[in-house]
């Protein structure tokens, strides 16, 4: 009987898989980089997980009592990767241009601060006569 391809997420969990006693299965995924990346939102939420393999996919299971706020948390974070990857933008770093002007004044600052350091003014000792109280 050929099985159809689980998506990247799925809630569903086959039958015939067995959680560990005081555990549920919270979601499938089909790699593991999604897993592990499911594992961390996990832990940012303060629980704990496991991460068991089953066949072809892997099977995240959180403490049972946890089980519908990690659902809802993943679900939340799927529809995220979603709608990053449909307007075809890598999730990654962008790089900015670094404009002319931008350039300029950071090569002025640069120059003042080196030589303030490296030149430092004589200071003049202020004489307590000098000093004005209103």
């Amino acid at each position: 009987m050929a099985r159809e391809k689980i998506p990247d997420y799925a809630v569903e969990v086959p039958q015939e898989f067995e959680a560990p006693v005081g555990w549920s299965p919270a979601a499938v995924y089909t790699s593991t980089q999604r897993a592990h990346e499911a594992g961390l939102t996990i832990l940012a939420m303060g629980h704990a997980y496991w991460l068991l393999p089953y066949e072809e996919s892997y099977i995240i299971c959180v403490a049972s009592g946890k089980l519908r706020e990690v659902r809802r948390e993943l679900e939340v974070m799927a529809r995220i990767g979603q709608r990053g990857q449909s307007r075809g933008q890598p999730a990654g770093y962008q790089e900015f241009t670094v404009g002319r002007w931008s350039f300029v004044l950071y090569a002025v600052l640069l120059t003042l601060v080196i030589s303030g350091l490296c030149f430092p003014r004589k200071s003049q000792s202020i004489k307590i006569s000098q000093v004005w109280f209103f």
